[in-house]
């Protein structure tokens, strides 16, 4: 799709973030079956529902702003997707692995705050409100699941990935 217009701008970026919720529906119960830790296997599989309600939204910025959904958008995130994907083959450890799945989640996480904060600043530009509303409403739930996946990595995670590395705990 052209971009001639800071709507075909809002619209293109829209697209991306469905594509990108979208892709994470498939990938983040692979994460959490993966995954040995109990915590974290929660969060994500609670993640999901998140990520349903934002693909609503999305599906809503679509029909308020009177254009139909682009399903087939290629997406930033499938670069992060398939490094995460790659560690979930390839990492032996568990806890490793653990620590290399929050590490993925959370450069998806970041990725998805910094376009729906974009986008609703578009939407603002363009007097697009309740648009922005629901935009930065994604970008809220963002930022508490990127705190959660802190947390988790935080509460133990990486200090047990790091002592099966034969590295000192750091307290």
């Amino acid at each position: 799709m052209p971009i001639n217009t800071m709507l075909d701008l809002l619209v293109s970026l829209l697209s991306d973030l469905y594509g990108a919720e979208r892709k994470l529906l498939f990938a983040v119960p692979k994460m959490a079956t993966a995954s040995r830790n109990g915590a974290l296997s929660d969060v994500l599989r609670s993640q999901l529902v998140d990520t349903r309600q934002r693909l609503m939204r999305l599906e809503a910025c679509f029909r308020l702003l009177g254009v139909t959904v682009d399903t087939d958008s290629k997406t930033a995130m499938e670069g992060l997707l398939r490094d995460t994907t790659r560690n979930i083959r390839t990492v032996a450890d568990p806890s490793v692995l653990d620590a290399a799945i929050i590490a993925g989640l959370q450069r998806c996480e970041h990725y998805e705050i910094t376009a729906y904060g974009t986008a609703a600043a578009l939407a603002k530009v363009l007097g697009q409100n309740e648009v922005a509303n629901l935009l930065e409403s994604s970008m809220e739930e963002e930022k508490v699941a990127d705190r959660v996946l802190t947390a988790l990595a935080l509460g133990g995670v990486n200090d047990a990935a790091a002592i099966n590395s034969g590295l000192p705990e750091i307290s």
